[in-house]
């Protein structure tokens, strides 16, 4: 069986979904028997990153990068991986996300595609109103011809139900896990103490909030919560994962960026941030929309304190260990960062469910058996 894997993703973003699906295409491949022959289809500029899945056949899409930014998406989504689609003629696709354009049932290939969260029908106010669209029609359109939908966690399953009256069999359920570089590099004493000491000022508390600038991340209330602590003249400091650019740059005061009020850290590897991880006196993660929560993961495995939005993924993800909030309510925040931040480290703890070697087998396990079914159904030309 000829099987087509999009890595987009990968060529194109660090975090999320590439974190995600990148130790679970290895292993999975890795699996399969010689009778599938694995095609990766990924764009590809002097900008992006170069993949380095170890499949027998690579097709690199030239990404449309003379195009305006808010077409390059489209252009490619709809027309260019189509066209590349129909050159290959896979049997089997997968897709670690839902906004390339996938084939009707009727061309005989088998769709997998994967629905991380539903933000944009759950918080459309986040987002533009041309991203929002977008997305959402591509979801609907591809949502309807997949034969298979992967999701992160059983919230988020049970969303896509209600929302578009799916039968429970055709979505798996396969969650992030923790990558083993930032579980098996337990910092020592020492530099926890050395990074305090850089970091720390007069004192204050530590905060850390490593969950990006995305739409839905609420960071402006989360801003907004801290300058009510400050105001409260609560000793308290926020570090941010990233660089400060022009997307973060509006957020702030120049006064709060001198004093060290906020700080950014720069980009860190795994390493860099299990120490952050585990320097700082809480976690910070307000997000009013989330397919999953990597956070509260990374957070209990080093057993910081954690101050996050009430949402249903978070409590089926990290049950009773963190403080949650309402994410509208700026005061609420507020309050339940200063508990967090007051709490004193907690015992490390990790999920069996959410670690690499369980989620792998779940998705390997998962994955073939749809290579099985599209062998069924195409022998039985049913496809």
């Amino acid at each position: 069986m000829k099987i087509l894997v999009d890595l987009k993703n990968l060529a194109l973003y660090n975090g999320g979904i590439a974190h995600w699906i990148r130790p679970l295409i290895m292993n999975w491949i890795q699996s399969l028997n010689v009778s599938s022959q694995v095609i990766s289809v990924f764009p590809a500029s002097p900008d992006l990153k170069k993949i380095d899945i170890p499949v027998e056949e690579i097709v690199a899409i030239p990404w449309p990068i003379g195009l305006p930014r808010n077409l390059r998406h489209p252009f490619y989504d709809n027309w260019l991986f189509p066209k590349a689609l129909k050159q290959i003629h896979p049997q089997f696709l997968f897709s670690p996300y839902h906004d390339l354009r996938i084939p009707k049932r009727s061309n005989l290939i088998f769709a997998v595609i994967t629905v991380h969260d539903l933000c944009f029908i759950d918080v459309p106010q986040s987002y533009p109103f041309f991203i929002r669209q977008y997305y959402l029609w591509m979801m609907r359109l591809n949502i309807a011809r997949a034969h298979h939908i992967l999701t992160v966690s059983e919230s988020t399953k049970q969303r896509l139900i209600n929302q578009f009256a799916l039968k429970e069999d055709v979505i798996s359920v396969v969650p992030n896990a923790l990558e083993e570089e930032f579980l098996n590099s337990e910092p020592s004493s020492s530099s926890i103490g050395g990074w305090r000491q850089l970091h720390q000022i007069n004192g204050a508390k530590i905060a850390l909030y490593a969950g990006g600038i995305e739409y839905r991340k609420n960071v402006e209330r989360l801003i907004s919560a801290f300058r009510v602590l400050w105001q409260q003249g609560y000793l308290i400091s926020l570090c941010i994962t990233g660089k400060l650019d022009f997307r973060w740059q509006h957020l702030f005061s120049e006064g709060e960026i001198s004093s060290g009020k906020i700080k950014f850290l720069g980009y860190l590897s795994l390493s860099e941030l299990r120490i952050a991880y585990s320097s700082v006196d809480c976690i910070v993660y307000p997000s009013l929309c989330e397919g999953f929560g990597r956070v509260c993961l990374e957070a209990m495995a080093c057993g910081t304190p954690l101050a996050c939005s009430n949402l249903a993924v978070f409590h089926e993800v990290a049950g009773d260990y963190p403080h949650y909030f309402d994410p509208t309510d700026v005061e609420k925040m507020a309050i339940s960062i200063k508990s967090a931040a007051e709490q004193g480290r907690q015992e490390p703890f990790e999920d069996d469910r959410y670690r690499l070697a369980t989620v792998q087998k779940k998705f390997t396990t998962v994955m073939n058996n749809l290579v099985d079914q599209a062998k069924c159904l195409f022998n039985s030309g049913l496809a």
